[in-house]
């Protein structure tokens, strides 16, 4: 299966720009503007542009830019850097940090004008819709807390634990994140219904963010109750627990038809620092990206090879792979290989499994996986090395997008 690029970035990193009003900002500039423009977030990620095609590619120019001392960059050369064409590129800044980059595609003496009026729109967009969130986040103790909790990427440890005591919640448990999704909105309704459970306790820090939101850090360690499981047995009974306790929220309350079936659960990592609950925010928001859910709940721990191979830096991968692909490309189709490569690591690399899930003869599998065994001269099946090598190469080509 193709996966493209998912669009939702920052996993433990700087501050976002969102897509949602980086899309919003490029169709207002559509309307006054006749050149192609593009905003990058802070991993060089094209996630809005007035050409469709080039959202989720990379962009090496922004990449330096955000990790750089240079705040602009132009791009005389059309083929100077891959996926990038000729322009000016400007860094986004926020309260004096970098947050993204904007960049205005043509001939570069022609654009610095239009450049700086686009890059001083964005920001002045940004910082209005920053202390609009701000406003509204902040209005209760336990709306401050939560804001800290999983907004701010480095919060003030002493002020967050205080905050925390002061409502009640013991830093020392192990809770871990539950991101639940329900589609057509009531999340209001369905929490307070999961409160009057008795699976329930008084050390779940529970909130809604939004109408078909909740977050939920849900007490998993022994803390003296009878319900909690011993941290020997974590790995063992969490995800029993965990559906035990949501399926109070699976009940049908209000007697929707389907509205069981359509409830997804995004379950994060284990936390006992409150410092830390950030990164398991963070984790619930990814697997909602990436996990192909329909129904039902997903684990990050069942994601974490798919998840540790996503933050490996891009200009990494372009480094090591780059320069080859076009002459490899010739003899060996990208699609076919990541069809194959995807299905046969989705199988354990068996090949009846793969082929079952390609739709397609077992000896045709066989034949096509030769090929690409003769081409790039490994046999992953049989050697550790070499399945380590095609993983990669496969990741890199299914992560990139590469413009001809």
């Amino acid at each position: 299966m193709h996966r493209r690029l998912p669009l939702l970035k920052g996993y433990g990193s700087k501050a976002m720009i969102k897509v949602d009003l980086a899309n919003k900002f490029i169709e207002q500039v559509k309307q006054n503007v006749d050149y192609n423009i593009n905003i990058m977030n802070e991993q060089g990620y094209i996630i809005a542009s007035c050409d469709p095609q080039r959202v989720g590619t990379f962009h090496e120019i922004a990449y330096h830019i955000l990790n750089g001392k240079e705040d602009m960059i132009s791009v005389d050369g059309e083929h100077d850097y891959p996926g990038v064409l000729p322009g000016i590129n400007m860094a986004i800044m926020i309260d004096g940090r970098k947050e993204g980059v904007i960049g205005v595609t043509g001939e570069p003496k022609n654009l610095r004008s239009v450049a700086l009026f686009t890059k001083i729109s964005i920001e002045a967009m940004l910082r209005y819709e920053h202390q609009q969130s701000e406003q509204v986040l902040r209005q209760s103790q336990k709306e401050k807390f939560i804001n800290m909790l999983i907004n701010e990427e480095h919060p003030d440890p002493g002020r967050l634990r205080k905050m925390a005591e002061d409502l009640g919640y013991t830093e020392t448990i192990v809770r871990i994140p539950i991101l639940c999704l329900i589609p057509g909105g009531g999340a209001e309704e369905k929490l307070e219904l999961l409160k009057k459970s008795e699976k329930h306790s008084k050390e779940d820090i529970s909130f809604v963010l939004d109408e078909e939101t909740i977050l939920i850090y849900k007490a998993v360690s022994n803390n003296g109750s009878a319900k909690a499981i011993p941290k020997d047995k974590l790995f063992m009974d969490y995800k029993y627990m965990i559906i035990n306790y949501l399926q109070t929220m699976l009940h049908r309350d209000s007697g929707e038809e389907g509205a069981k079936s359509q409830i997804r659960f995004f379950v994060g990592t284990f936390q006992n620092s409150f410092p830390q609950y950030y990164y398991g925010y963070q984790h619930c928001r990814w697997l909602m990206e990436t996990a192909a859910l329909d129904v039902g709940a997903a684990f990050f721990y069942d994601y974490t090879r798919e998840y540790l191979q996503q933050i490996i830096p891009m200009k990494e991968l372009q480094h090591v792979f780059y320069p080859c692909l076009a002459d490899i490309m010739d003899e060996l189709s990208k699609n076919s290989f990541t069809a194959i490569i995807d299905a046969l690591i989705r199988s354990n690399w068996n090949f009846n499994e793969a082929a079952r899930k390609l739709f397609m003869h077992k000896n045709t599998l066989v034949y096509k996986y030769n090929k690409i065994k003769y081409i790039l001269n490994i046999n992953p099946v049989v050697s550790s090395e070499d399945r380590s090598f095609v993983e990669a190469l496969f990741y890199y080509l299914n992560k990139n997008t590469i413009r001809s």
